[in-house]
């Protein structure tokens, strides 16, 4: 079996402008993330808000259309044909006999 050694990084004191260079570039690094981050958040929060709002329409659309027909549930206007007439134009009823 294999045996890892851990090598520690030894660390070379750098000289103070290049600290302060990379204290410089750090900053501006994640100022451009920060940026950017904000300019996606953006964008998939305008996403999110349209896709609501289409769908906040056609929710509204549907439920518009369905209470109109609902309200005209009293009568129902149809057109019918006799197509074979058994009765002979008279009516039997059962009768106690």
């Amino acid at each position: 079996m294999a045996q890892f050694r851990y090598i520690g990084f030894q660390r070379k004191t750098r000289s103070f402008p290049m600290q302060v260079l990379g204290f410089i570039v750090g900053l501006v690094v994640l100022g451009v993330s920060l940026v950017l981050g904000a300019f996606v958040l953006t964008a998939l929060l305008s996403f999110l808000l349209i896709v609501a709002v289409v769908i906040g329409i056609r929710l509204w659309w549907v439920k518009r259309k369905i209470s109109s027909a609902a309200v005209n549930d009293e009568y129902i206007d149809a057109e019918y044909r006799v197509v074979q007439d058994n009765n002979n134009g008279t009516h039997r009823h059962k009768t106690d006999s």
